[in-house]
């Protein structure tokens, strides 16, 4: 298995853009507060308890 691969700078950059994605997702999975707000907002949307767009704007 070789120990080196060149990879075009579009690519590179490509992967690094991915990396922090999946940075940012083990954060946010991590994060104990962020999980039980979307665990409470998937709960309510699955009762019914979601608003439309144009509700959420009426009450801006």
């Amino acid at each position: 298995m070789p120990e080196m691969i060149k990879v075009s700078k579009e690519d590179f950059e490509e992967m690094k853009e991915e990396v922090e994605s999946m940075k940012a997702t083990i954060e946010t999975l991590e994060n104990e507060e962020v999980m039980k707000g979307i665990r409470k907002s998937q709960r309510e949307f699955e009762e019914g308890k979601d608003q439309s767009w144009k509700e959420v704007k009426k009450e801006l």
